[in-house]
C-alpha cells in the first residue's frame, strides 16, 4: 500500500488533470447520444492505470487508454459493465434492507444486512483491481514482457530498504589464502 501511494504521490497533478479531462469528455458524449458516451467511456476507461504506470500527460495518457482499450475491446467493455453493474447491486441490497423497517431479522438475516454497510470495503479495492489487471493483460497482448512493463515505475519499486542495500553493494573480490593468480582490481 505504501508503493502504490507513493507513486500516486509522485504523479498526483496529471492524475487529476488526466480524470478531469476524461470526465470532461465522457459527459460530452453522454450529451451527444448514450452509445457514443458508453464508447467514450470504453476508450478512456484505462486513464489511470496508463498515468500511474507509464507516467504520461493527460493528452497522451488519453490516447495511451484508447490505443489499449482498442487491443480487446471486448474485454474492456465487460470492465467498464462490471464497474457500473457492481455499486448497482450493492445499491440494491441496501434498498432491499430497509423494505420492512420493523421486522426483527434472525442472526443470518442480520449478517446479510450489515453485509452491505461493509460494502466500501469490499467494493473500492475491487473497481480499483480489475482496472490494473485488465491494464497488463492489454499491455501483455502488446506483445510487452513484465520487465518492459515494470521498467517504467524505477527498479526501487516494492522493495524494501534492505533489499535495496543488497542489491546495490559490488561483489568485492575474495583476498587470496594461498597459491594461485592473485585477482586483478
Amino acid at each position: 500500500m505504501r508503493t502504490a501511494l507513493g507513486l500516486l504521490k509522485r504523479r498526483w497533478r496529471p492524475f487529476f488533470l488526466t480524470s478531469a479531462l476524461a470526465l470532461v469528455r465522457v459527459l460530452v458524449g453522454f450529451v451527444l447520444l448514450i452509445v457514443p458516451g458508453f464508447v467514450v467511456w470504453i476508450r478512456k476507461s484505462m486513464w489511470a492505470p496508463v498515468v500511474l504506470m507509464e507516467g504520461l500527460g493527460p493528452k497522451a495518457a488519453l490516447r495511451r487508454s484508447r490505443e489499449l482499450a482498442a487491443r480487446s475491446w471486448f474485454s474492456v467493455s465487460m470492465t467498464v459493465a462490471f464497474q457500473l453493474a457492481l455499486p448497482w447491486l450493492f445499491e440494491g441490497a441496501k434498498a432491499a434492507n430497509r423494505v420492512w423497517p420493523g421486522y426483527q431479522p434472525g442472526p443470518v438475516e442480520r449478517a446479510l444486512v450489515e453485509l452491505p454497510a461493509l460494502s466500501s470495503v469490499f467494493l473500492l479495492p475491487l473497481l480499483s483491481t480489475v482496472p490494473a489487471l485488465l491494464y497488463l493483460r492489454l499491455r501483455r497482448l502488446g506483445g510487452e514482457t513484465m520487465e518492459q512493463i515494470l521498467e517504467p515505475l524505477g527498479d526501487d519499486l516494492g522493495r524494501t530498504s534492505w533489499e535495496r542495500r543488497i542489491r546495490s553493494r559490488r561483489v568485492r573480490p575474495a583476498a587470496s589464502s594461498g597459491p594461485g593468480p592473485t585477482p586483478h582490481p
